[in-house]
């Protein structure tokens, strides 16, 4: 898939998108499109539903659930039948902004637990790069993968393809020993940056250290734009941890059949 009706379709008529929303995405997932002259819709490689389908020449959704349903909604989405939906997951959205001084107490504690690994690893030689030579990405994609200990990846062979192959990433190494730390990827789409993710070795503080060096990032080179965090796949530590980010909202996703 070179480009997309479906998310042209999205941006000229004003549809919010949703985590999954972005020609990047779409690729790494080997999703497909298909349309039969009215509407528009989109489709994982079982050639099931996963999205809302769009009336092509009125530029709106189809307010009715395809036979298979549909995997994830997009804020708009009220079917005229009924039918059941069942809750997918959240979407978190930040100011990229709100992370360059993080003042007052509702920052309290990510404040402080983004600013722990620092302070406990003076030693290493921090360095970011976007682009570069990374002859360490496959060793560090098992390391990184242990690390979430709940068992909750979802889509593993997307995630992998974003890490070896991502158009947008950015490196945290120790310069000093050639390790590298984390990486943080991202897509977007015309309202969202999606932060895909954030995968770091098993050490204290990494993740929300990490996250920082991504949020200060996106605030410099597209300040006026938000990010899409997405969800928290049912782990209650994660949707926790993303609570302390102090979202400006927090969607719910349904899911429909």
């Amino acid at each position: 898939m070179n480009n997309s009706l479906w998310l042209d379709l999205i941006e000229k008529n004003n549809i919010t998108p949703n985590f999954l929303c972005s020609l990047e995405y779409f690729q790494k997932s080997d999703w497909k499109e298909a349309s039969d002259g009215d509407y528009v819709g989109v489709y994982d490689v079982d050639d099931l539903p996963t999205l809302p389908l769009i009336n092509i020449k009125k530029g709106i959704l189809h307010q009715h659930v395809p036979p298979l349903g549909i995997w994830a909604d997009v804020p708009g989405f009220e079917p005229y039948e009924f039918v059941n939906k069942s809750f997918w997951d959240y979407q978190f959205i930040y100011n990229s902004l709100n992370f360059q001084n993080m003042n007052g107490k509702q920052w309290s504690v990510f404040r402080k637990n983004s600013r722990k690994f620092f302070r406990n690893n003076q030693q290493m030689d921090i360095i970011e790069t976007k682009i570069g030579s990374i002859d360490q990405l496959e060793d560090f994609s098992y390391q990184a993968i242990e690390t979430i200990k709940d068992n909750s990846i979802h889509d593993i062979d997307t995630m992998i393809n974003f890490l070896m192959n991502g158009r947008h990433r950015q490196f945290i190494i120790d310069k000093s020993k050639k390790k590298l730390l984390a990486v943080n990827i991202w897509d977007e789409n015309y309202k969202y940056i999606n932060y895909r993710y954030c995968l770091c070795l098993d050490l204290p503080y990494l993740s929300e250290f990490a996250r920082i060096k991504f949020y200060k990032f996106i605030a410099l080179i597209r300040p006026g734009k938000l990010v899409n965090d997405g969800g928290v796949l049912g782990r209650q530590s994660l949707k926790s941890f993303k609570d302390k980010m102090n979202p400006v909202e927090i969607r719910k996703i349904y899911t429909w059949k």
